[in-house]
C-alpha cells in the first residue's frame, strides 16, 4: 500500500519472531487515525496458515476453536484489526478475562487450558503474539489510557503510530482513482512467512551484545515516550493511587527480537550490523509520537 511497505515490514518481523527458539514473540499495537489502511494492511496476512484473525472473540471460545492448534505451535499469532470494537462490544467482566488472556498469552504463555470442551496440559507455556490496531482518539482518551496503563499492556506491546502527510494523501488519492488496488502485491516477506509456516520449525539466532546494546537508545527513548504519554495519575476504587510505570527492559528484548527476526527471513543464523540499522529506521514509527509517512 501507499506509504505503509515499512508497516507491512514490521508485521512480517512480528509474525517471523514466533519462530525464534526460546524468545517470545513481538506483539504489536498499530495506532492511526480512521482511513488510514491499517485494516487493509492486516487483511493480507489472513491467509497464512499460524495466523488466527477474529473481529469478535471471548476466551472460551478461542480456546475451543484454537487451543489445539495453539498447543502443537501450528496457530502462533492473533490479528485483531479493530481491537476497540472487540473490548468495548464486551460486558466489563468477559473484557477482563479477555485482557487477562491477551496478557498471559503474549507473556508468561497459557500453562493450563480447561474448558468444557477441552483440557489441556502442555509440556510447556503456550504463548502467541497479538498484532492488533486501533483508531488514534482512544490513546487521546484519559479514561482509557488509565485502563490500558494500569493492566501493563503499553510495556507488552510495541505500539506502532503514523500519520499521512498530504504528499502522501495525493498518492494515495491517484492510487484510488487509477485502482491501484486491483494491482496490489503480498506484502514484503510473505513468501518466506509462507515457508517458515509450512515447515513448523523453530531457529535458533544469535545476537552479539556489542550489537543488542546499538538498541539501548531507541528502548530508553520508547520507555519515556510512553511514559510521557501513559504516566498518568489516578484512583482506582478505594482511594488508592497509582502510576503507570514503564521501564524499558521488555522494550530492549523486543527490539532485539525483531533485528533476529529480521535475519531469519534473510536466512541468516546471526544478526548483522544491517538488521540492527534497518530496525533502527524503522523506530522512526515504533512509538506514539504519529510520525508523517
Amino acid at each position: 500500500m501507499i506509504g505503509l511497505e515499512w508497516l507491512e515490514e514490521l508485521i512480517s518481523y512480528a509474525l517471523a519472531s514466533t519462530y525464534l527458539e526460546k524468545e517470545r514473540p513481538v506483539s504489536l499495537l498499530i495506532i492511526a487515525d480512521s482511513e488510514s489502511g491499517k485494516t487493509e494492511i492486516l487483511n493480507k496476512y489472513i491467509g497464512l496458515e499460524n495466523v488466527i484473525y477474529i473481529t469478535s472473540f471471548t476466551r472460551i471460545g478461542i480456546l475451543n476453536e484454537y487451543g489445539r492448534e495453539l498447543e502443537r505451535g501450528i496457530k502462533r499469532s492473533i490479528i485483531i484489526p479493530d481491537m476497540i470494537q472487540v473490548l468495548d462490544s464486551l460486558s466489563p467482566s468477559i473484557r477482563s478475562t479477555v485482557i487477562a488472556f491477551i496478557l498471559g498469552i503474549v507473556e508468561e504463555g497459557l500453562v493450563d487450558i480447561q474448558t468444557a470442551k477441552i483440557s489441556i496440559k502442555p509440556e510447556k507455556p503456550i504463548r502467541a503474539n497479538i498484532i492488533g490496531a486501533l483508531p488514534r482518539y482512544c490513546i487521546e482518551d484519559e479514561r482509557r489510557l488509565r485502563r490500558w496503563a494500569g493492566i501493563g499492556f503499553a510495556s507488552r506491546v510495541l505500539p506502532i503510530s503514523y500519520d499521512y502527510s498530504a504528499e502522501t494523501e495525493a498518492k494515495i488519492l491517484n492510487y484510488i482513482i487509477y485502482r491501484g488496488y486491483k494491482r496490489e502485491e503480498l506484502p514484503l516477506y510473505y513468501d518466506k512467512l509462507t515457508e517458515l509456516v509450512a515447515k513448523g520449525e523453530n531457529h535458533e539466532i544469535e545476537i552479539e551484545p556489542d550489537k543488542a546494546i546499538v538498541l539501548l537508545a531507541l528502548s530508553r527513548e520508547l520507555a519515556q515516550t510512553i511514559r510521557d504519554k501513559l504516566n498518568i495519575e489516578g484512583k482506582e476504587e478505594g482511594g488508592k493511587s497509582w502510576v503507570a510505570k514503564v521501564r524499558g527492559f521488555r522494550m530492549q528484548r523486543q527490539l532485539q527480537t525483531l533485528a533476529m527476526a529480521r535475519a531469519l527471513l534473510n536466512d541468516r543464523d546471526k544478526v548483522t550490523d544491517e538488521d540492527i540499522k534497518r530496525i533502527t529506521e524503522l523506530a522512526h514509527w515504533i512509538n506514539l509520537s504519529f510520525n508523517y509517512v
